[in-house]
């Protein structure tokens, strides 16, 4: 794989097709021994013995991932960051070793609560530094490359959940060895360096308090997806036990539309317009299911695999978008990972706890509500940005002469000496993009965007986008 360090425009790497990479098998191997994550557990379910810790170790493990990633915010807010070596070493140590006791509680049954939660705690702290580590080699791709390889990781990890449940006990804890020891070993493969260019050949910002409104502004999508995904799928973790394969053919059909998308050839990227529309369309489709089989005979295949459907696609959206939104370079992966890891912890130790407290019918109604309000919040975003971009959209350049549009933009920004955010944002803008669309576009706060659009007008000499559209008509 190339350094993530090369220069190059928006264009270039919008118009270069995505391909997998053997990235994948590792990202793959985490998902399926990821125990801070419900699904990844509930595939142990179907073997004897499980039910008895499973959920103290649940627990733990949650507790210890959100005690682990707030600590590494906490660095990222200071200005500091953990050495990347550090953490791969030691999350892949503390990753195999948790993996391995949790197969012994597997085989051998409960052993006691306080083994079961040093455990658990092992298998956070292993899993949450393994999520950073993996959020770092993943920073490498822009959106249509993340979007692909986490899609394809999604298809795989179904498959060996579901070899996992249903193989015999010890070929189920053989399998889930195997993909743990993948995942630790895996990033000791790559060049490390790569990842340090990536991340000063943009400007990386300062997670400052100051900051952090912006911060929040551009993950705010994304985390929302996270947050409601974390919640279901805790909540559902056991009273939904027996619609567990229709979870799995749902990720793995998801995950499988997600790879084709990635392939296509598009102006602007796929993920806006699966957010804005794909994802409300599933939540309505998924409730007017729900109502109907409830009227009918009560829960159904239909409803199940409509609602797994649409949380599957927001998951796989999410972590796609989070490795553009590291790729963008603007926060450090760290503190993007670590916020993300934070918000699922929490999230899912609600979702876990209300599932061991609430009846079925009423966890049912949980369910309802809280698809109904994020079919909702989706449905009213989509309209405030649809008709931002009515406002302010503006047509771009034609293609004429002997040069391309890119290549224009390109002799300009070494003409003038932009930076390659500059020179991304120039090329959008020749391209038409409105202001509030190169934030989407580029990953980055509105903020950050104002601030290179001044920058690049002083460095041309320019005052207005009708004096930077002449310019480049000119070149």
């Amino acid at each position: 794989m190339g350094s993530s360090g090369e220069a190059r425009s928006y264009s270039k790497e919008n118009e270069k097709r995505p391909r997998l990479s053997l990235l994948t098998v590792g990202l793959a191997a985490l998902f399926s021994t990821l125990l801070i994550f419900s699904g990844a557990m509930t595939s142990f379910l179907a073997h004897e013995g499980v039910s008895d810790f499973i959920s103290l170790y649940a627990r733990s493990a949650l507790v210890s991932v959100l005690v682990v990633a707030a600590s590494v915010a906490g660095f990222s807010l200071a200005g500091k960051s953990i050495p990347l070596k550090a953490i791969s070493g030691v999350g892949g140590v503390v990753h195999l070793v948790a993996s391995a006791f949790f197969c012994y509680l597997v085989l051998a049954g409960d052993q006691g609560a306080s083994l079961t939660c040093f455990g658990g705690a092992a298998s956070g702290v292993g899993c949450g530094l393994l999520c950073l580590v993996w959020g770092k080699l993943f920073s490498r791709f822009p959106l249509s490359g993340a979007l692909l390889n986490v899609a394809a990781a999604s298809c795989v990890a179904a498959i060996v959940y579901a070899c996992i449940m249903l193989a015999p006990t010890l070929a189920g804890v053989g399998v889930f060895m195997v993909c743990a020891a993948v995942c630790a070993v895996t990033p000791s493969l790559f060049d490390h360096r790569a990842l340090l260019e990536h991340e000063s050949t943009k400007g990386r910002g300062s997670e400052k308090a100051s900051s952090l409104p912006s911060f929040f502004g551009v993950v705010a999508e994304p985390a929302l997806g996270l947050l409601v995904f974390a919640f279901i799928m805790g909540i559902t973790c056991y009273t939904y036990t027996e619609w567990y394969s229709d979870y799995l053919l749902a990720s793995f059909v998801a995950s499988a539309i997600l790879v084709v998308l990635a392939f296509l050839r598009l102006k602007k990227p796929i993920v806006q317009p699966l957010y804005r529309n794909i994802i409300p369309l599933l939540a309505i489709i998924m409730l007017a299911v729900s109502s109907m089989s409830t009227a009918l005979s009560g829960e159904s295949a239909t409803e199940m695999f409509c609602m797994f459907l649409l949380y599957s696609f927001a998951a796989t959206l999410t972590v796609a978008t989070l490795c553009a939104i590291a790729h963008a370079s603007e926060f450090s992966s760290d503190f993007i990972y670590s916020i993300a890891l934070v918000l699922f912890a929490a999230a899912s130790l609600v979702g876990l706890s209300c599932s061991e407290i609430l009846s079925e019918e009423t966890i049912s109604v949980v369910v309802t509500a809280v698809t109904t309000l994020y079919a909702a919040v989706m449905l009213v975003a989509r309209s405030i940005r649809q008709s931002g971009d009515a406002l302010i959209d503006e047509d771009g350049l034609e293609e004429d002469g002997s040069q391309t549009l890119g290549e224009r933009c390109a002799d300009l920004a070494r003409a003038y000496s932009l930076t390659d955010r500059e020179h991304e944002i120039l090329e959008l803008l020749a391209r038409g993009y409105a202001s509030a669309e190169l934030s989407e576009t580029l990953f980055i706060s509105p903020n950050t965007v104002r601030t290179h659009i001044h920058n690049m007008y002083r460095k041309l000499g320019v005052a207005s986008r009708e004096d930077l559209s002449q310019l480049v008509r000119d070149r």
